[in-house]
This record gives structure tokens, sequence and C-alpha cells, in this order.
């Protein structure tokens, strides 16, 4: 799991290693309700995130009344 605002951004080395794990083709990241860390990690470290897949988009997709973490589990 990564926390997008608590990323070293000063430290260059780090950042690269990420970038090459968050750009790599063929490679699917799950996040949920991502608008934001998307746009963080584009504007703040020149990421673009690839292959997403957004559980929160696939739950309102699938028409759940909830689409949250508690609400697809039934809480």
């Amino acid at each position: 799991m990564l926390d997008a605002l608590a990323l070293p951004s000063e430290d260059a080395d780090v950042m690269k290693g990420l970038k090459a794990i968050l750009e790599k083709e063929g490679r699917i990241c799950y996040i949920h309700g991502g608008e934001n860390d998307v746009a963080h990690f584009k504007r703040d470290y020149d990421i673009q995130l690839r292959g997403l897949f957004d559980t929160q988009q696939a739950a309102k997709f699938l028409g759940w009344k909830h689409s949250n973490y508690g609400g697809a589990c039934g809480v």
C-alpha cells in the first residue's frame, strides 16, 4: 500500500524506482477512489500510473448502492 502524501519527494532514487514500478506495462494497480492520488502522482512526481483498476468505480459500475469499503462488506 502506498500513501502518495507520505512519499519522500526529495529522495530522487526512491522516486525513480517507484516511477519504474508504477509505470510498468502489463502491471495492474488497484486503487479505491484514487482520483486524487492519480493527480498527485502526476503533478508532484511526474508518475503516470498505468493499469489502474479502481474498486470504487467498479462498484458504481455494478450498481452497488454503497461503493465504500464498509458498504461493499455489508457493514
